[in-house]
């Protein structure tokens, strides 16, 4: 019987890079470091610093238990990441997962004396963070420290079990798009702000008026929202359910 990974994405798992390209047959220590020293990197100020001096030790635990040893790397997995609540307040979760077509926000609830003295206040706000995560469209994993010590192979199959069936579910969709369109939608998901044309041309290497053309096409396949401004459109993002 194959691995939960191969029985998962139906194939044989290959040996995987780390975050950076030509990185490859690190450790985790390496890959570890390469993932903190890279996200400090692409970050400023106050983002910057949470990362900068490593993680919790529940989170590095989560990397080290659950995710490497079912990924063997950690492309497209952002710790520490900063996401706006309803009332534009900046949060963080603990990681976020992000592909073209759908977004994993994983949380881990540490151990210690936290959750046992917690006011009703942080409590009420706990929930609704959540909350907002699912409206905005998140599929959100969360995971003890008991669990992340004591039951680390049941944490991997969740989380392959749950990154699997999504990338099924939109294989079909994926088949017949264009390589730059594909990459068009991976660049979206990225980017903090609205994607303009300017952003895929200078990414591509291609001119205004076929960037502006690609982003038209995803908006009217319903990849893509766009940003208005008045009756101007200044931008796109990725849309939260795909028009069929």
């Amino acid at each position: 019987m194959g691995s939960a990974i191969e029985i998962a994405f139906g194939r044989t798992a290959q040996p995987a890079c780390s975050l950076v390209v030509g990185r490859c047959d690190m450790d985790f220590d390496e890959a570890y470091s390469a993932l903190l020293e890279d996200t400090a990197r692409e970050r400023v100020g106050f983002s910057a610093d949470r990362v900068a001096n490593g993680l919790g030790h529940a989170e590095r635990l989560f990397l080290q238990t659950v995710w490497w040893p079912a990924f063997g790397q950690f492309d497209n997995l952002y710790p520490e990441y900063e996401v706006h609540d309803f009332a534009d307040r900046g949060r963080y979760i603990d990681f976020a997962y992000i592909r073209p077509h759908y977004r994993i926000a994983v949380e881990i609830d540490g151990k210690g004396t936290h959750w046992q003295n917690i006011t009703l206040e942080q409590f009420n706000d706990h929930a609704r963070r959540q909350n907002d995560l699912l409206i905005d469209g998140r599929h959100v994993l969360r995971f003890t420290y008991d669990q992340l010590t004591r039951l680390p192979k049941s944490c991997q199959q969740t989380v392959v079990q749950l990154i699997g069936r999504l990338s099924g579910d939109v294989r079909q969709d994926w088949l017949g798009i264009p390589a730059l369109n594909q990459g068009t939608l991976d660049l979206a998901a990225h980017l903090d702000r609205p994607i303009r044309a300017k952003d895929v041309a200078i990414r591509f290497g291609v001119t205004s008026r076929t960037a502006t053309r690609h982003l038209r096409e995803l908006a009217e396949s319903g990849w893509l929202g766009p940003e208005t401004r008045g009756r101007r459109v200044h931008g796109y993002r990725l849309a939260r359910r795909r028009r069929r």
